[in-house]
């Protein structure tokens, strides 16, 4: 039986709390169309470079049309907090050119989880991060979620 600490706890009433207000917010609907909210979040708050392996994140689509990723993971980015202000540093991992990619809808009620591995050289030590995906309203990728719909949680890198 695994015991969570007083700091997991918190932790995930606080992504509790912005998934409420976010989808209290219905993000990415206009008038007359139908709502967007996909959730992203990690299966953590806080990693340890010295000793965990990677990090898992989930897009939970609990919107009520579908939404659409590409899959290899090379859309997805990384991002660091400094001074207030998030940083893209670029993608996650190195990219397979030539490799096939494939446009994966997430239909309403399913999730994508994907595994995200601590060893890339990317990451600059210690500090907040976040992870931004490219993800689209529609297959034919004429319009992208709204920034808030396509970012993770922050969580930490710790020695």
């Amino acid at each position: 039986m695994q015991l969570w600490s007083q700091r997991q706890v918190l932790g995930a009433a606080c992504i509790t709390i912005i998934s409420v207000v976010v989808a209290a917010c219905d993000l990415g609907a206009g008038p007359g169309e139908p709502r967007l909210d996909l959730r992203m979040h990690t299966d953590r708050l806080e990693y340890s470079l010295s000793c965990d392996l990677a990090v898992q994140v989930a897009l939970v689509n609990v919107g009520v049309q579908s939404v659409y990723t590409w899959s290899p993971s090379f859309n997805r980015r990384l991002e660091i907090r400094r001074n207030g202000e998030w940083h893209d540093l670029g993608a996650w991992y190195g990219i397979v050119l030539g490799g096939p990619r494939f446009l994966v809808p997430i239909p309403p009620g399913d999730s994508m989880v994907a595994e995200l591995p601590l060893g890339s050289s990317i990451i600059q030590g210690p500090g907040t991060y976040r992870f931004a995906f490219t993800v689209y309203r529609d297959p034919a990728q004429n319009e992208l979620l709204p920034v808030a719909l396509r970012v993770s949680n922050a969580f930490e890198l710790v020695d």
